[in-house]
């Protein structure tokens, strides 16, 4: 009906369970039998692989199949389920041990037609994710240089500001010399004026014992 779910099989191999999610949602879990997994083996895709026959031709679309090594969180899972173009599985890129771009470059078989589904190609993804990370680089820039700005506004308020306070020093320099040097004359004139008074008051003294 053109309709499209997205189904996730767990499995755990520490307590060898499995779990079914159909549209990010749990749909089922059962305990399995303890067992380890073996490499070497045969995948078959839409069909039964020992058969090969009509009786077991898957009759539907595939998309984006991926093995993955570890099991999947709920997050992850409902995140590939929210938008058949997610891109989560890129962002798994580094646990999918057999990945959907693999798979349909293998051989096939029988009657398999390919299907738009309207998500961008990896290229294009990976187009977007460069034009993504060079819009957040341009916009740390526009970041950087704006503290920059201001960094260099306050250094120039900083400098007349520590230009004003050297004027401000100096003129206080030369009114405190201005002050010593008024305090030095303030000091002859107060020797000379002593001086002056001595000498009246021997001459003083002098009349007086004229007078005796």
């Amino acid at each position: 009906d053109g309709e499209w779910f997205h189904v996730c099989w767990l499995w755990s191999a520490s307590s060898y369970t499995l779990t079914v999610y159909l549209n990010g949602e749990i749909i089922g879990s059962r305990a399995t039998y303890q067992r380890e997994l073996r490499t070497g083996g045969t995948m078959c895709l839409g069909n039964y692989a020992r058969a090969k026959s009509s009786q077991y031709t898957f009759g539907g679309d595939l998309f984006k199949l991926s093995i993955y090594s570890r099991v999947l969180t709920d997050t992850e899972i409902r995140n590939m389920a929210s938008d058949i173009c997610s891109n989560e599985e890129e962002n798994l890129n580094s646990i999918r041990s057999l990945r959907w771009e693999d798979i349909i470059l293998q051989e096939r078989s029988g009657s398999v037609t390919e299907i738009t589904t309207g998500c961008p190609s990896p290229e294009e993804i990976e187009a977007g994710r460069q034009a993504k990370m060079l819009r957040l680089i341009e916009e740390r820039l526009e970041t950087f240089e704006s503290r920059l700005q201001n960094t260099e506004q306050e250094l120039a308020r900083t400098k007349t500001s520590l230009l004003q306070s050297d004027t401000k020093l100096e003129n206080v320099t030369a009114s405190l010399t201005a002050t010593q040097e008024k305090l030095k004359n303030s000091e002859q004139e107060l020797a000379e004026t002593k001086s002056i008074l001595n000498q009246r008051l021997n001459q003083t003294e002098n009349k007086l014992l004229s007078l005796i």
